[in-house]
């Protein structure tokens, strides 16, 4: 059943025979998709993702009810943008037009890899702040700097940028963004204050100069 839902994502001229769909509701019926793993389930999952046209793969599973039982979440599931984008598997797993809590039982039950889940996460937490720039203030700026770990490796800011809708916004985020995480990683403070401060209280200071620096570079037009 999965196979054949993944034919159809991935080869343009595939079509379902009339027959076919009462045959796999049979199969569903019989309780067949119990004695998948959750392994094979994510195989073809997979590579439906990375198909020319994956929003075949959950019209096929639909109609012939196969969704009910590894991704009940994507049951009557709007299609469109979703259809429209481009972009490798884990980029569409975290646009899926599902919420969080949807997406991150699928990444469970299918027991796919970490990095699907961790850019859903990402998504949901960051996507609408780095949208909205340069309309972004300086606690925001830090926190996502912070929280994607971009101080000691871009790559899950990167992926995050991947799912803007133009290239045009993501390569100005990505060399805004990244000229201003190299500035904050070398800020330091200075010699006299870091050596009277310990543990808590050291790390404010610090958030608090790299707060000052962003506040500053955000209030002068980018060039």
């Amino acid at each position: 059943m999965f196979r054949v839902a993944r034919f159809a994502a991935q080869l343009p001229g595939f079509q379902v025979a009339p027959e076919t769909p009462a045959l796999l509701r049979k199969m569903c019926s019989a309780g067949d998709l119990d004695t998948l793993s959750a392994e094979r389930v994510w195989q073809e999952f997979f590579k439906a993702l990375a198909s020319p046209a994956p929003e075949r793969f959950f019209q096929v599973l639909e109609a012939c009810d196969g969704l009910r039982h590894w991704l009940p979440e994507c049951a009557g599931m709007e299609l469109g943008r979703f259809a429209s984008m481009h972009g490798e598997p884990v980029q569409r797993l975290a646009m899926l037009p599902l919420s969080q809590q949807s997406i991150l039982a699928i990444t469970e039950r299918l027991r796919a890899p970490k990095k699907f889940a961790q850019l859903a996460l990402d998504r949901f937490a960051y996507l609408a702040t780095l949208e909205r720039w340069p309309e972004v203030n300086a606690p925001q700026v830090l926190e996502l700097l912070i929280q994607l770990k971009v101080l000691h490796a871009p790559q899950r800011l990167q992926l995050l940028l991947s799912l803007l809708q133009t290239n045009a916004q993501r390569l100005q985020l990505e060399r805004e963004l990244l000229s201003l995480a190299e500035e904050v990683k070398q800020l330091a403070l200075p010699e006299q204050q870091a050596k009277a401060l310990q543990g808590a209280a050291y790390g404010e200071a610090l958030d608090e100069l790299r707060l000052t620096h962003l506040a500053q570079r955000l209030a002068k037009p980018q060039p």
